[in-house]
């Protein structure tokens, strides 16, 4: 005989399947909410490839009673999810105006359109959208010409937030704040990272000096006995990691988040202003920064990240180094924090890459 313990439970489970069923039909909707539906009209999207620098705007129309001053934002899909781009405010026959911003160079990532509801109208998200974003140049070089500072491990900042970098000129001949900012420039429209100057300090890396708060990364020039970074023989600079956090990709994967890093330029070493040439100073911040970022060293001479300073191109990063550049920048994804507090480097990160003297009498 049945347990007259079991006929409750039976029956709520039946009495809630049949709930369900007959219920389906009375999901809320927008309408039966009362809010109007809201629908897209036609929508105008930029052609893609875009170059860096050009205007590119995504214009269309929404369809609703309530169309006017309705919030519509411009998203962008990256691993970790959509990121805003850009928002606007419909006019009062439901037009809008959104910016695709090309700031930064990215392969192919999804753009779409989202209607955010009101009290009184449903929203609505419209269809992805594919967009690219050139550079403003010709790259040189092969593309698969990169190398991370370690490889088979994901040692980059988290892309998603700020940056903030400092300056020691102490001891750096004249001029080379404007260089650094136009290095610093060029890593971001590479990167899609924002790095943000947060003023000078006397620190050095590889030195005893006290790290100076909320920053992330230290430039400086030193003599070869100022820092514990070797800069001797033809060495003259170096830049890499000095802690991280664990951490985690959009996708779940381990990586190691950088929360302090720097580069330190020789002070003996005559380097040359500018960015174009053998040695250009310029050209030697902007290989630093690579490795700061998370690069390491390619054996094609036509990139930025060669180990000699023969700077073939003129001090702007090339196929493989934007390549390596995106592995670790926004298109990754935001990076999660899976601890409170920085650390000393893993042990599989290397010391501080060195990026070494050209001499003409080696390339015969």
């Amino acid at each position: 005989m049945p347990s007259t313990h079991q006929r409750p439970a039976a029956a709520a489970a039946a009495i809630t399947f049949l709930a369900l069923v007959a219920g389906t039909a009375s999901v809320p909707t927008a309408e039966a909410a009362g809010r109007v539906s809201t629908k897209f009209g036609a929508t105008s999207w930029p052609a893609s490839p875009a170059t860096y620098g050009t205007q590119a705007y995504v214009n269309g129309k929404i369809k609703s009673r309530q169309r006017a001053q309705r919030v519509v934002v411009l998203q962008m899909k990256l691993p970790s999810g959509w990121k805003q781009v850009d928002r606007d405010k419909t006019n009062n026959r439901g037009r809008y105006h959104l910016v695709a911003k090309t700031n930064w160079y990215h392969k192919l990532l999804q753009l779409r359109v989202v209607v955010q509801p009101t009290r009184r109208a449903a929203g609505k998200t419209g269809k992805g959208h594919g967009f690219v974003v050139n550079p403003e140049y010709a790259p040189a070089g092969t593309a698969g010409k990169w190398a991370r500072i370690a490889p088979g491990y994901r040692v980059q900042f988290n892309p998603c937030a700020p940056v903030r970098w400092r300056i020691n000129t102490q001891y750096a001949p004249a001029g080379v704040e404007a260089e650094v900012r136009t290095a610093m420039d060029q890593l971001k429209k590479t990167t899609g990272i924002r790095f943000k100057y947060v003023g000078t300090t006397s620190a050095i890396p590889g030195s005893n000096r006290r790290w100076p708060k909320n920053t992330n990364l230290v430039v400086a020039w030193a003599s070869p006995d100022q820092t514990g970074w070797d800069l001797s023989g033809d060495v003259i600079g170096r830049g890499g990691q000095i802690q991280t956090h664990y951490a985690r990709t959009g996708n779940g994967k381990r990586a190691y988040a950088i929360t302090r890093s720097g580069l330190v330029l020789d002070n003996t070493f005559a380097a040359p202003p500018g960015f174009v040439g053998p040695n250009a100073r310029g050209s030697i911040i902007v290989h630093e920064l690579g490795h700061v970022v998370g690069l390491g060293h390619t054996d094609e001479a036509q990139q930025q990240m060669y180990p000699s300073a023969e700077n073939l191109g003129a001090g702007v990063y090339q196929a493989g180094d934007l390549t390596g550049l995106r592995h670790v920048g926004l298109m990754t994804g935001c990076l999660r924090n899976t601890t409170r507090s920085g650390r000393a480097l893993p042990s599989f990160v290397p010391a501080p890459e060195a990026v070494r003297a050209w001499d003409p009498r080696s390339a015969g």
